[in-house]
């Protein structure tokens, strides 16, 4: 029986545990997810409360529950190396290594990509580095009659964008 370890604890490692079939599984979440906890016992994998984020701690894990393969797919654990740290312990994974979805979680980098590979698709933009560069680049904007996002660098789980003027009115 194959072992499979979840990397997290949402919806997407959810359906994962539950389509898994005849594999016993283990995960590492943040928190108590209740449909991969019963997947889990049912197939007598176990499961960690901890930071899937965590290389160390998830390649502790998944020496543990001696894990044939790994399913990392939140962009944290991505960007924080969690896959490399499996593949240099031995441990199967799928998902991409830190450099390989660095466009999920480096958002100056992946407009770099868009500007390279198709420069009449990419959208003007600007970036800033503190306070005062945002400030510049919005009145640059204001005076050009363009609407602004600001997107801050990182990961920000889909809540990151704020658009003008609704959510930056101040």
């Amino acid at each position: 029986m194959l072992t499979v370890l979840l990397v997290g604890g949402g919806g997407r490692e959810a359906s994962f545990a539950r389509h898994l079939g005849d594999s016993r599984v283990c995960a590492v979440m943040p928190h108590a997810n209740p449909l991969i906890a019963s997947v889990s016992r049912e197939t007598g994998g176990s499961c960690r409360i901890g930071d899937p984020a965590d290389p160390a701690a998830v390649v502790g894990f998944a020496r543990e529950c001696r894990a044939d393969l790994a399913f990392v797919s939140a962009d944290a654990p991505l960007e924080a190396g969690v896959v490399d740290a499996l593949l240099e312990a031995g441990v199967g994974a799928v998902g991409g290594t830190r450099e390989a979805s660095r466009i999920e979680w480096d958002k100056v980098y992946s407009m770099g990509e868009v500007v390279g590979a198709a420069p009449g698709c990419a959208p003007f933009h600007r970036v800033a580095r503190d306070e005062a560069g945002v400030r510049e680049a919005l009145s640059e904007l204001e005076g050009a009659g363009m609407e602004a996002v600001v997107k801050p660098q990182g990961l920000t789980g889909g809540k990151g964008v704020k658009v003008m003027p609704e959510h930056l009115a101040t």
